[in-house]
């Protein structure tokens, strides 16, 4: 019986409020508080109760009636005995309904989500060709399978892959434009709360000291290097916009070989990133 008081209790916060002869009931979902405009427009949209905490709530106030002089531990383990030995229709009934709402709730949330980003030129590759490759290899395992498809794109020609970041470029200028300022202002919501949650995991797990000297990762590759080397050579009357887009096309005209040079500056900062992290380790696991 404890199981399902707990498991009502990890689905809502309750707060009963009783007059003379009246009880209401208010229920809420147990959530972070809403800080922004978008996240307070997500919270409008409630996410609803599991079966058997709509079944409580259905069943509080009468059990309440009966029983004016139980506790509420025993209200609740009375009324997880009445659940339990409903006929199976009833129970059902809680479940379809939950089940209902559950898709109106997930449409109503979707709607409200920014477009999905494309992805790279290589996830593009990978979406076309995993599949051709697991049917060719049925016993490989997924990891496998990946590392496959790696070594096939590695060794397409240039043409396929510039087929590929053509596609990619023209996926994202069509994301670019279809972007508005809330979906804007979402994007930057999730990402500030994905960063803040990690930070409070590594907080919860190891200490804030720790959180606080926890290594950052890079987040450069070798394309970045190369812009930002260029800079000084940005012509004080050229736009960002324009400083950019040069360097695009001047990165597609460079040589495999001279990317290298690049790419082991990136190599050189991530491998510097690890062994900063391998001390972090030693000194706070």
């Amino acid at each position: 019986m404890g199981t399902l008081v707990k498991k009502l209790m990890g689905e809502l916060r309750c707060v009963w409020s009783i007059g003379n002869t009246v009880i209401s009931q208010q229920c809420r979902l147990l959530a972070t508080k809403p800080t922004t405009t978008t996240a307070a427009q997500d919270q409008a949209i409630k996410k609803p109760v599991g079966p058997y905490a709509a079944y409580v709530r259905d069943k509080h106030a009468d059990v309440i009636r009966r029983y004016p002089n139980k506790k509420t531990p025993d209200v609740m383990k009375h009324i997880g005995a009445m659940w339990k030995n409903e006929p199976g229709f009833i129970r059902y009934r809680y479940t379809t309904a939950y089940k209902n709402q559950m898709a109106t709730y997930k449409e109503r949330v979707a709607a409200l989500q920014p477009p999905k980003k494309p992805g790279s030129p290589y996830s593009l590759y990978v979406k076309d060709n995993f599949a051709l490759v697991r049917a060719k290899n049925p016993t490989l395992a997924m990891v496998d399978v990946v590392k496959q498809v790696a070594l096939k794109w590695g060794s397409e020609t240039a043409s396929t892959k510039e087929r590929y970041s053509k596609s990619y470029a023209s996926q994202m200028e069509k994301y670019r434009s279809s972007l508005t300022e809330e979906d804007i202002l979402r994007i930057k919501e999730k990402k500030e709360n994905k960063m803040a949650r990690a930070e409070r995991r590594v907080v919860r797990k190891y200490g804030k000291v720790a959180a606080r000297d926890q290594p950052q990762k890079p987040k450069v590759n070798a394309y970045h290097i190369f812009v930002r080397e260029q800079k000084g050579s940005l012509d004080g009357g050229s736009g960002r916009g324009s400083f950019l887009k040069e360097m695009g096309n001047k990165w597609k005209k460079m040589s495999d070989n001279d990317k290298i040079v690049y790419q082991k500056k990136a190599d050189d900062l991530y491998d510097a990133y690890e062994d900063e992290l391998r001390e972090w380790g030693k000194q706070y696991l």
